[in-house]
């Protein structure tokens, strides 16, 4: 059962045309059963009308609704960032599609799109493995560390309910799961490998609590790339602890940091980030840019596959096509630079139309 976890697509109306066909095309080769999107699927921070939100959302919904591949997903911050709509109103546009099996499921407040899905066996006699989506907010109004918000206590708590009905339908076991949020838990420093001011690839993080600045790289037994200091909540309810609890979460999956690719264990569990899916102005779009594939065995849930897929992945070195695209649109170039390859970009556009 194969997962694709798309996140920060972060774009305006009309969408970026690179970015579409980049969708496309990771679709083609990966061919998912499940496209989750991980947030900040829209810059709702940029948009500002409900019905350019509407058709913001549907020009990458419609991609995965005429291929019928199924989606699920979640909210970021940037996602209903504006005065034009709610999360509700976007909830609703995406169960409008009959490709969404996600739902609105439990709220708590502005926190919407709790829910899980289970996953069946090939058999249809037992889940194999389960799904959890969480919305992990936006800011931090809830005291004064500022930064960014963390999962809600109410939110905690219908997890751990949820997750013991799940075991008490396996026999008493935990469902194996891995679990979506927009937004990185706190713990991913705890994670790291703290080092030396200087060391070479080392992130810079200050704690508001503390005001001191501390370095981190990943340790020797990750995997994947660490270009940016995380940025999760500055504060916890205690998310982490209750899925060490409930022992069913292999891994928790956030996007946000654009650049970030890497895979670390942390108390047995799996702390990942997939990197970002935009070419908008919002992205910090690098080469690493691209999306994170899933592959679940239900005869081994516990040693579930995870890989990014990313532009070199699909593209090869002579697409001068797609190379001309990726560069008129990387914030890493220089505006003339870009200009160039925008042209260049526009001219093969037309040919191959």
């Amino acid at each position: 059962f194969t997962v694709l976890h798309i996140t920060d697509i972060q774009d305006r109306y009309p969408m970026n045309s690179v970015a579409e066909k980049y969708i496309i095309d990771i679709l083609d080769k990966v061919n998912p059963d499940l496209v989750v999107l991980g947030g900040d699927n829209i810059a709702g921070n940029v948009i500002k009308s409900k019905n350019k939100v509407i058709k913001a959302i549907n020009e990458y919904m419609s991609i995965f609704e005429e291929r019928n591949i199924k989606v699920a997903g979640v909210f970021g911050n940037h996602d209903a960032e504006n005065d034009c709509t709610t999360k509700q109103d976007q909830q609703a546009v995406y169960e409008s599609y009959s490709c969404y099996i996600g739902t609105t499921g439990y709220t708590d407040g502005e926190r919407v799109g709790n829910y899980n899905l289970p996953v069946l066996s090939s058999d249809g006699s037992r889940y194999a493995f389960n799904l959890w989506f969480i919305d992990s907010g936006d800011y931090n109004v809830d005291n004064e560390l500022g930064g960014y918000a963390a999962v809600k206590q109410g939110q905690i708590e219908w997890y751990k309910q949820q997750s013991k009905a799940l075991a008490d339908l396996n026999g008493g076991k935990p469902v194996p799961s891995i679990s979506f949020q927009h937004i990185i838990v706190p713990e991913i420093f705890d994670a790291l490998k703290q080092v030396d001011a200087g060391t070479e690839g080392a992130v810079a993080k200050t704690f508001p609590k503390s005001g001191e600045t501390k370095y981190y790289v990943l340790p020797e037994n990750a995997k994947g790339e660490l270009r940016e200091v995380p940025c999760p909540p500055e504060y916890t309810n205690g998310q982490f602890d209750a899925m060490l609890e409930m022992g069913d979460v292999l891994a928790t999956v956030s996007g946000h940091d654009h650049t970030n690719t890497f895979e670390v264990e942390y108390k047995g569990i799996d702390i990942l980030n997939s990197p970002c899916m935009s070419f908008s102005t919002a992205s910090y779009n690098g080469d690493n840019m691209g999306a994170r594939v899933f592959v679940l065995d239900e005869n081994t849930p516990e040693d579930y596959e995870t890989y990014v897929i990313d532009y070199s992945s699909i593209y090869s070195e002579d697409d001068a096509m797609m190379k001309a695209g990726f560069a008129a649109y990387s914030q890493k170039l220089n505006i003339f630079t870009r200009i160039i390859n925008w042209f260049v970009y526009t001219f093969y556009c037309i040919v191959n139309n």
